[in-house]
């Protein structure tokens, strides 16, 4: 909030109808878009969420991993979103360096980040809950009926 508010920085890119003001072939809402501050913000915003989830992955291998989940499936959602924030940093440090192919490859990790967020979180935490046990217990209740010989008298001649 103060970056933003007290330092008037701008998130999002602003584009300027006015175009080359200066003769240097590039119009100025791209020079004021590739500032070190704004993309400095975003590094540092994407750094701190790498770094915890990479803070989390190395949690097993110390004491303190008896307050983790035991699931694997769990530490693969951890690595895949520190992969993720690892490839935003690198794209965010492109372009505030002026390398206007991170743009590129701060969009495709973003793109990346909204698509696959939601399966990721579906088959990490939901999809054992949303199982069907309907068929399972039906089995269940089949095979305790045949085994305590309800089906012996039964005909199946018919």
């Amino acid at each position: 909030m103060i970056l933003i508010f007290g330092c008037n920085v701008s998130l999002f890119l602003i584009a300027d109808p006015g175009g080359d003001s200066d003769g240097s072939g590039e119009s100025s809402w791209l020079r004021e878009d590739m500032s070190w501050s704004k993309w400095g913000f975003w590094t540092a915003h994407h750094l701190l969420y790498c770094s915890v989830y990479a803070f989390i992955l190395v949690l097993p291998h110390t004491h303190l991993r008896d307050y983790l989940p035991a699931r694997p499936s769990f530490y693969r959602y951890v690595g895949l979103l520190c992969a993720n924030n690892f490839g935003l940093v690198i794209g965010s440090l492109m372009v505030g360096s002026k390398h206007v192919s991170g743009y590129c490859v701060y969009g495709v990790f973003a793109y990346l980040y909204g698509v696959c967020y939601p399966p990721l979180l579906y088959m990490t935490f939901l999809s054992e809950f949303f199982v069907d046990d309907d068929l399972e217990l039906e089995h269940a209740y089949y095979s305790e009926m045949r085994e305590a010989g309800y089906f012996d008298d039964i005909d199946f001649q018919r």
